[in-house]
């Protein structure tokens, strides 16, 4: 309303400057108490147009640089303001936090640039150690380079954790368990390809499945299968192989920028449902 009622001052016709640039002080002070810095800015620099003495104006242009992050615009403004009040102590203090914020936001950008490189090198190793080994994806086209597109996990809870090589060279795979009798999933956003199943196995059988109602989900009393939906196949895993080893079989293919494993009871109808289930091939892109 404020802001309203000072612009509809504003639009009526006279002649007094003083007033004139009071009215746009005023608003820039109602732009400034709802966060409209930019406005406010504009208003102040529209009373300064009009009145170059004008502290007020001038302090919060100043104020709103810095809530801006435009350090340098706000110890511009105010050396302006020091210029004709050299002791003035709200110029002289926001100058000061001014210049310290100038400082830390250039250390922080320096902070964040190497953040970016490393992510950018660390990313070019890893695509470099999935082409050297030859690793399948499923949904590569014919002869496509491995891009950081191909290898970004399309799950959810995975998206933010796709596969990286740490500096001992060993990859860290988002990996999903199913379990196709609860028709639900285990996500773990980052697996060491060192680890052997069966330690993932003991890893997310720790604490008993809530719907595990007969406890027959166990690290010794389940089998994990994976698919390769291009053949229309189901692969049994070797429980003491690591991640590194069956990742590196024939018929595995990184599905969707992740690893994918099922996990049934041994020997139980779920097992055999699951085995046998009718899978049409998958189209592989061209």
């Amino acid at each position: 309303m404020a802001i309203y009622s000072y612009t509809e001052g504003l639009n009526k016709k006279f002649n007094n400057d003083e007033l004139r640039s009071t009215l746009y002080n005023n608003r820039s002070a109602a732009h400034f108490f709802i966060k409209n810095y930019r406005s406010s800015i504009g208003d102040a620099g529209k009373a300064l147009a009009i009145n170059p003495q004008y502290l007020k104006a001038h302090i919060r242009m100043a104020q709103c640089y810095s809530l801006l992050g435009k350090y340098d615009d706000c110890i511009r403004v105010c050396d302006e303001i020091l210029h004709s009040i050299p002791t003035y102590q709200s110029a002289i203090e926001l100058r000061k936090a001014s210049q310290q914020s100038k400082i830390n936001q250039a250390r922080d950008q320096r902070k964040l640039n190497a953040t970016n490189r490393k992510k950018e090198e660390t990313l070019n190793r890893t695509l470099l150690e999935l082409e050297n080994r030859k690793i399948k994806f499923e949904d590569r086209k014919y002869n496509a380079p491995i891009t950081d597109s191909l290898i970004q996990p399309k799950l959810g809870p995975l998206e933010d954790f796709p596969v990286s090589i740490d500096e001992h060279g060993l990859l860290t795979w988002p990996v999903s368990f199913c379990y196709p009798e609860f028709l639900f999933s285990d996500f773990q956003q980052q697996v060491s390809e060192d680890v052997t199943m069966i330690d993932a196995l003991s890893h997310l059988f720790a604490e008993p499945l809530e719907c595990d109602r007969q406890q027959r989900y166990r690290f010794d009393s389940c089998n994990v299968y994976y698919e390769n939906r291009i053949a229309a196949s189901v692969h049994k895993v070797n429980l003491s192989q690591t991640i590194r080893q069956i990742v590196s079989e024939k018929g595995f293919l990184v599905s969707g920028g992740c690893l994918i494993f099922y996990v049934v009871p041994k020997d139980s109808t779920v097992e055999t449902e699951y085995v046998n289930k009718k899978r049409n091939p998958l189209v592989k892109p061209l």
